[in-house]
């Protein structure tokens, strides 16, 4: 027995078809959008002098197919529009037959439909594209080809925008290369057209073909200069290549040609923060800014710019500009602390973050008060901050993440063992907790617990035998003190397996070719590792085998450059005492 709801529901459809029989009764339908669910709308048009059993059969079909549309029975709705699309002459009960296909994913039924109502309205152009993106999915790629290409030929005007929507209709389908085969058809037939071809650029930049997307960007350029719409593709192209200088040339291109555009020139300017150009991109971001000097995500960009670039002054502006136009109220008073603690304000810094109570930076804000309290001193301060933000929240992560922190700041305070007592707590909350098993492990090194540290990484492995952090630390411990070198290889060598382009395994690898006596292999990896990241320990370690190898003038230059870079190191300290003996 029907519900009250779907008793009106079909005394509706009564009425409705009541008002078809009338010869004054036609309307217009009301289409969905193929991938929303089409809802029940009646008013079909007058059918073209059916006979009375056709009509019976259309109403009978058009009722059956709203009804178990209604009753989300969307296969049965497919069967009864798709006949009623052969018995009406009305191209809307076509296109709406195609549209609740497309909805149910049912491809061959929405060809027919849409084969239908190209049939009903020839002139009409969404019916000849949706027609033509039906044969692509159904492998019949000339009839697609044909119908394309009328849509092109038919459109008024500049066909930019036709080739602009295709192009978005193909990027849809899930068979990439047959869409791009497409186009590249399409193209062939419009050769002297820069939109075919500035569209087949487009299609292969979302196909990740690159070069592809390179050689039609190149070639929508030559038959026109001044499209610098494809200078942009050809820049996004250039850049997803790894080739940064190609790219921002041809973006810089762009933005010369149009100096005014505001969205070629945001483009460019992020574009150089991917490139990390960042001195260029603070010019490119102050120019826009000039243009839009109230816009909340132009200052937001501009102060993140102008903390990495150490121009705190100008970002405490941008970031104090931010919080009074009232948007990103929790990024403003984070950065604005961040500033303060950058230019050794630790009071300020923390009434800044104590601002933050809320979204994404709040417990980046909390550990940052933490540490303006240590810094002030007040160490005890900091641990007890920790423990009132921990008792106010139940999220996993986030106590591991809070727990890694205190025990981070007791490391830097040379406290191992109150260290090792907040780990030990941590894991009696998070057992097995990988990151706090890894901490554990470090801070066991700095007691002398090689067997603690040992076991953690080991239970480390044992859920994650693949994880190259444990393998490479396990086997870099054992080889510092020259304990199962083998061993130490071994696990450094697999380490090494997962991640070849990682500088601190490579250091590792280094490291155990010296311990293993194979100082011109050692002396390889750690030049290697070196040139990635001019870290302490790798220069110190290079430093430390190239003197041993009487390279003294150099070992004391990189040693020099690396006490500039880090003068409290005890291991560079320690190596300069020795190299001045």
């Amino acid at each position: 027995m029907y519900q009250p709801m779907r008793i009106r529901y079909l005394y509706r459809i009564m009425l409705a078809f009541m008002s078809v029989l009338l010869p004054l009764g036609c309307s217009s339908m009301d289409v969905n959008h193929a991938t929303d669910k089409p809802e029940a709308d009646l008013r079909i048009a007058e059918v073209s002098q059916p006979s009375n059993s056709d009509e019976s059969e259309l109403l009978y079909q058009v009722l059956a197919a709203e009804l178990a549309g209604h009753l989300g029975d969307i296969e049965v709705a497919v069967e009864h529009y798709t006949a009623a699309s052969r018995l009406s002459a009305d191209p809307q009960v076509a296109e709406r037959a195609m549209r609740i296909a497309l909805y149910a994913k049912d491809d061959r039924n929405a060809l027919k439909a849409a084969e239908r109502w190209v049939e009903l309205a020839p002139d009409n152009l969404d019916s000849r594209q949706g027609l033509a993106t039906l044969y692509l999915r159904n492998a019949l790629p000339d009839q697609a080809i044909t119908q394309f290409d009328y849509v092109i030929n038919a459109a008024p005007g500049n066909s930019g925008n036709r080739f602009l929507l295709i192009g978005a209709a193909l990027a849809r389908e899930k068979d990439q290369q047959m869409a791009l085969d497409a186009m590249s058809r399409l193209v062939e037939r419009h050769q002297g057209d820069a939109h075919a071809h500035f569209s087949l650029a487009n299609l292969a930049m979302g196909a990740k073909e690159y070069r592809r997307a390179l050689a039609a960007s190149d070639r929508a350029l030559e038959i026109d200069p001044k499209f610098f719409e494809a200078q942009g593709v050809k820049a996004r192209a250039f850049m997803a290549l790894g080739e940064t200088n190609q790219a921002l040339q041809a973006m810089k291109a762009a933005v010369t040609s149009v100096p005014e555009s505001y969205e070629l020139r945001m483009i460019y300017g992020r574009m150089l923060v991917q490139a990390k150009r960042y001195d260029a991109a603070r010019s490119e971001f102050s120019t826009l800014l000039k243009k839009k000097p109230g816009d909340a995500d132009l200052l937001y960009t501009l102060g993140l710019l102008n903390l990495q670039e150490q121009q705190y002054k100008a970002a405490e502006s941008n970031f104090k500009a931010l919080l009074k136009q009232g948007k990103h109220a929790a990024e403003g008073h984070y950065y604005l602390g961040r500033v303060a603690e950058e230019r050794g304000k630790y009071n300020k810094a923390k009434q800044w973050y104590l601002k933050v109570s809320e979204g994404d930076y709040y417990l980046d804000a909390q550990v940052r008060i933490a540490d303006m309290y240590a810094k002030l001193g007040g160490l005890k301060m900091a641990r007890a901050h920790f423990g009132k933000v921990r008792s106010k929240i139940s999220d996993d992560e986030a106590s591991v993440k809070l727990y890694l922190a205190e025990g981070q700041l007791l490391r830097e305070a040379s406290l191992y063992h109150a260290g090792m007592q907040i780990y030990n707590r941590a894991l009696t909350e998070h057992p097995s907790n990988g990151d706090l098993l890894y901490a554990r492990a470090l801070m066991a090194e700095k007691i002398d617990r090689i067997d603690l540290l040992e076991a953690d990484l080991r239970a480390i492995l044992v859920q994650d035998p693949d994880n190259a952090t444990a393998l490479n630390a396990l086997g870099y411990t054992l080889a510092d003190r020259n304990e199962r070198i083998q061993e130490a290889f071994q696990y450094i060598e697999r380490a090494l397996e997962v991640r070849p382009d990682d500088p601190t395994v490579m250091d590792s690898m280094g490291w155990v070719h010296f311990r293993m006596g194979n100082h011109a292999l050692a002396e390889q990896y750690l030049r290697q590792a070196f040139q990635l990241l001019k870290d302490a320990e790798i220069a110190g370690h290079l430093s430390e085998i190239i003197w041993g190898e009487g390279k003294r003038s150099e070992a004391r230059e990189i040693l020099r450059r690396a006490l500039e870079k880090d003068p409290k190191d005890e291991y560079l300290q320690k190596l300069q005492q020795r190299f001045s003996q």
